[in-house]
């Protein structure tokens, strides 16, 4: 900070001498000066964008007169314009734009208007941090493709044409890059710049079929320009390579497949550090939440909530109160799967322009959110169709039994062997009691479920999902982790859910 102080002060006192200066001699040491001491400023701003784009504002606003003002933003505006590091364009872009081109202040002597103007126009659109400007454009069937709807979580955006050199040199180098990232879901959108549609579908094949492809590519083309992406993403030339993530945030622009492949490993690895992080700090919240008081329960969520602030740690909020909400559906715990649908109603639902996977927030987390209602003693148990171990349909909504023990299990589940012994040592006395217990087998078909049933020498039912597997079952009961049980009586309503052979005998009369 003292820095910044004293460079200022003697700038102020520097500039107070341009102008007044009687010779030529004197105002170009003036002008060195100055030179030197905008470098150190400069030097003292760290290296981001918005950063230097206000210090930058700043130092002008400093001067009184539009001479030094101007050759203030112009030195600015010549070390940014010819800046080598990736995004520090973007101060040239602002410098340009509010004061060059709005006529505010004087553009650098002998500078040309109209690169200036092409420069600007060119670039503003497309710059690090800012969202990527829709395209529409046609697919390899000439079917309407627009590029919002094509995003993984990274996306290397391509501009090419068959014939550029160096695209034939960088193409093979990010089809490697991709396909050794492919479970770190990377596609390549790769927009052709040419007319030649057959030339176009030609060379689209010729990259899928060179050699075993595992990442997912995306040809698309403009023949007609109506997309306006030479303008929007700066095509003056190719290839033209951005990195966008999974929100249309541009992450990267004018790379090559070395500087991308760079920029990736590090987005990774910040974001596997960040989840580490999270994880460990999601757990022990989790550890420090009385889940059995509701009250407490949301009081927790809401602290936590405005504490992250998603309005401005939007990535934080949702990696956090996803982890949390998976972390609590699937617990196994009857409190803390409640609490996840209160975390989703209050924290997640209605939030919905703060993911952007819409599948995830909209679609996936209601209808889990349901279930979890749905599955409350005191519903009507979902009813399912299912087969017993000669094949035949079975309905849950059949039995006629005064009480029914619906057990999801699976064979190879190492709890559940015990507890279906356990089971075993009181069905008789159950089955007294009017008890019927219906066991679904989560890993099996019929033939499978009839093996287990006669070399384990079960007593009670199997029935198994059908040839779709347990996706049916799943969707409408909390059965991921087994074993769970739920107590039905004669009208298929829920009594209880996830107990024990003790807590059943004590709930039958």
């Amino acid at each position: 900070m003292f820095r910044k102080i004293a460079v200022t002060v003697i700038m102020l006192i520097s500039w107070a001498g341009i102008g007044a200066q009687n010779t030529q001699s004197s105002a170009d040491s003036a002008y060195m000066r100055l030179d030197s001491y905008i470098t150190s400023y400069l030097n003292t701003v760290p290296p981001l964008p918005d950063s230097l784009i206000a210090a930058s504002d700043r130092l002008i606003s400093f001067a009184e007169k539009r001479q030094v003002a101007s050759y203030i933003a112009s030195r600015i505006y010549n070390v940014f314009r010819n800046t080598n590091i990736m995004g520090l364009e973007g101060v040239a872009v602002h410098i340009a734009g509010k004061y060059f081109l709005s006529g505010k202040l004087d553009p650098p002597a002998g500078t040309d208007q109209m690169e200036m103007r092409i420069f600007y126009e060119f670039n503003r659109h497309s710059l690090t941090g800012m969202k990527a400007p829709e395209l529409k454009l046609a697919g390899l069937n000439g079917d309407s493709l627009l590029l919002s709807e094509q995003f993984s979580k990274y996306n290397i955006l391509l501009f090419f044409d068959e014939n550029c050199t160096v695209c034939k040199k960088e193409i093979p180098l990010i089809k490697i890059l991709a396909d050794s990232l492919s479970g770190e879901q990377v596609k390549v959108i790769a927009v052709y710049t040419q007319q030649s549609e057959s030339a176009f579908r030609q060379f689209a094949d010729s990259v899928n079929n060179s050699g075993n492809t595992t990442s997912e590519w995306i040809f698309a083309i403009d023949a007609d320009l109506n997309s306006d992406y030479q303008r929007l993403y700066n095509v003056t030339s190719t290839p033209k390579i951005y990195l966008i993530d999974s929100e249309g945030i541009i992450q990267g622009r004018n790379l090559d497949a070395n500087s991308l492949r760079i920029l990736i490993t590090s987005l990774i690895n910040n974001e596997r550090e960040m989840m580490t992080k999270i994880t460990g700090f999601s757990d022990s919240f989790i550890s420090s939440i009385d889940f059995s008081d509701t009250t407490s329960v949301q009081e927790s969520f809401r602290y936590l909530f405005d504490r992250i602030n998603p309005a401005a740690n939007r990535e934080m909020y949702r990696r956090t109160f996803s982890y949390l909400y998976e972390s609590l559906l699937y617990s196994g715990e009857n409190d803390k799967i409640l609490a996840s649908a209160i975390l989703a109603e209050q924290f997640i639902i209605p939030y919905p322009g703060l993911w952007h996977e819409k599948s995830y927030s909209h679609e996936w987390i209601p209808s889990m959110v349901k279930r979890t209602r749905n599955n409350l003693p005191g519903n009507p148990a979902p009813d399912l169709t299912l087969f017993d171990t000669r094949g035949r349909e079975v309905r849950l909504s059949d039995g006629e039994s005064a009480w029914t023990l619906l057990y999801f299990f699976d064979p190879d589940c190492s709890v559940c062997k015990p507890f279906s012994q356990e089971l075993k040592s009181v069905y008789k006395k159950l089955r007294k009691k009017g008890v019927e217990v219906i066991a679904v087998n989560l890993n099996g078909g019929p033939k499978s479920s009839n093996r287990y049933r006669k070399s384990n020498k079960i007593p009670w039912k199997i029935l198994s999902p059908g040839a779709n597997g347990p996706g049916e079952i799943l969707a409408v009961y909390e059965a991921e982790k087994v074993p769970v049980t739920y107590l039905l009586d004669s009208k298929r309503v829920i009594k209880a859910r996830r107990i024990n052979t003790i807590t059943l005998e004590k709930l039958i009369p």
